[in-house]
């Protein structure tokens, strides 16, 4: 196990664990079965940042799977947290391989700090002087500034951004002067500039656009007319376009495309009348998959299944369902891996990590728990998919990490080949079926090219198995080819030793 730690962190006596399914690490922060429970995954220079609570409440770690998230720092001393686990959005955001988040140090109340990778977490701005706290959320970055939600006492909930270069902060917008908040958050990037949601008494609940050239806020179009609110929610950027599910007061929350020049257009009505096609819900909802779009939707304002919504055609249709019997319940879309990976539920209510290929029928990619692993805040780093699930008795509540190339048996020209586990610690299995009896050779490279285990075998009845000792190598990925002695090349691959 690699127990590398971060300049000034805290020991953390973590483990990994790899499970059935090929692919799949369990990254047990809090080892045992008590979990730590890690929300608001974050990337940031080839890490994850998350909020755990190991025994201390919810403090920053920052890690992967090979080096083990650890505590960065105790900010709020004691079993106080640092964040609340609920009521936030996107507490953090990496600008230029520095995460900024939200934190509580017991004293400044909820503010702005950072973390650079090298040095000790640190206090960046104090909007709300006292222990009121400024509350930042909603965070995303443009042109190398961060922008965010916060609140003072002056100014209410207003669009904030601090330059890391400056190191200032500036407030953006009090769109309803003094104290009254307008932020109401979603803030997403889009076309060069900010989009989120605002309040006004005139036209409710909106979407605006702060164009930064220009320092000015925009109401992009009152969809509720007059002081209703529409309300917008699941803010996605596909394909230089803005989706998002809204209310116009006439057909409940739908799905909604803005173009960056045109109205925006409301695209389904699939539970007619007033009532909703969407939940009302702040989660991943809608992903992108080949050209089309995928939600969760309901047709009968009942059970929720995944739906598609091609741009071509206009037409809508039902995609995926994993509830045959009722909701499917699916949340947390997110694209990877050429494919849409959501939470859904199964005919008995077991929530688990499911993918679906936009044909056929979605596929459980992991079956941790045995009432439901209820997988969440799905994030991408690099080739992997991280997301915190449920264990079971095993770990808990805890991070795992997901990578799809490892978890496919490759068949080549009628050779079913299977490497495992992966990641490895002592050893890794080859096992290669299906093919003729032509002497096969295996060799693994470290990922600058150094050859370190070179093996040729016979097949038998097409079938051959390689054992490869790694329980000295470095930690680390290497990279393996099996060919014949032709100079053909069966398959590539790679494995990781922790």
């Amino acid at each position: 196990m690699n127990k590398r730690l971060f300049p000034t962190l805290i020991l953390a006596a973590a483990t990994l664990q790899t499970y059935a399914q090929n692919g799949l690490t369990g990254i047990d922060i809090n080892n045992g079965p008590n979990g730590s429970y890690p929300v608001y995954l974050t990337p940031f220079a080839n890490k994850i940042f998350c909020y755990a609570n190991k025994s201390n409440g919810w403090e920053p770690f920052a890690g992967d799977a090979i080096n083990i998230p650890a505590q960065l720092t105790d900010i709020n001393p004691g079993l106080p947290d640092a964040i609340k686990p609920t009521g936030f959005i996107k507490p953090a955001c990496a600008v230029n391989g520095t995460v900024y988040f939200s934190a509580n140090n017991g004293s400044a109340g909820q503010e702005l700090y950072k973390y650079d990778g090298t040095n000790a977490p640190s206090l960046v701005l104090d909007l709300e002087a006292g222990s009121g706290g400024s509350f930042p959320d909603n965070m995303v970055t443009l042109n190398n500034q961060l922008y965010f939600r916060a609140t003072t006492s002056a100014n209410g909930y207003e669009l904030w951004t601090y330059s890391p270069t400056t190191m200032t902060p500036q407030m953006l917008t009090d769109i309803n002067p003094g104290a009254d908040s307008s932020i109401t958050g979603n803030l997403t990037v889009f076309n060069n500039n900010i989009y989120y949601t605002a309040q006004t008494t005139a036209k409710g609940n909106e979407l605006h656009m702060y164009n930064a050239g220009l320092a000015m806020d925009t109401v992009i179009a009152d969809i509720y007319p007059g002081a209703g609110s529409s309300d917008p929610k699941n803010l996605i950027v596909i394909n230089n376009k803005l989706y998002f599910s809204a209310n116009d007061g006439n057909h409940g929350r739908e799905l909604y495309v803005y173009d960056g020049t045109n109205a925006p257009q409301r695209l389904t009505d699939l539970n007619t009348s007033f009532l909703n096609t969407f939940q009302s819900r702040d989660l991943p909802l809608i992903a992108a998959m080949n050209g089309k779009i995928y939600f969760a939707g309901t047709a009968d304002n009942n059970n929720y299944h995944i739906y598609c919504y091609d741009p071509a055609t206009g037409n809508t249709t039902i995609a995926a369902k994993t509830n045959n019997l009722g909701s499917s319940e699916p949340t947390w879309l997110t694209a990877y891996d050429g494919k849409i990976y959501f939470n859904g539920a199964d005919s008995v209510a077991h929530f688990d990590l499911w993918r679906y290929d936009g044909s056929g029928l979605p596929e459980r990619v992991a079956d941790l728990c045995t009432n439901g692993s209820n997988p969440g805040y799905l994030t991408v780093l690099g080739n992997d998919l991280y997301f915190s699930a449920n264990g079971c008795n095993t770990i808990g509540q805890e991070l795992f990490a997901y990578n799809a190339a490892a978890s496919i048996t490759k068949i080549v020209n009628g050779m079913d080949i299977q490497l495992y586990p992966n990641p490895a610690i002592d050893k890794v299995n080859l096992r290669i079926s299906g093919g003729n009896n032509d002497m096969l050779r295996l060799t693994v490279m470290s990922p600058d090219g150094r050859i370190l285990y070179n093996e040729a075998q016979s097949p038998l009845d097409g079938k051959a198995a390689f054992t490869i000792s790694v329980g000295s190598w470095p930690v680390g990925l290497y990279l393996y080819q099996i060919g014949d002695f032709g100079g053909k090349t069966y398959a590539t691959g790679r494995f990781v030793k922790q």
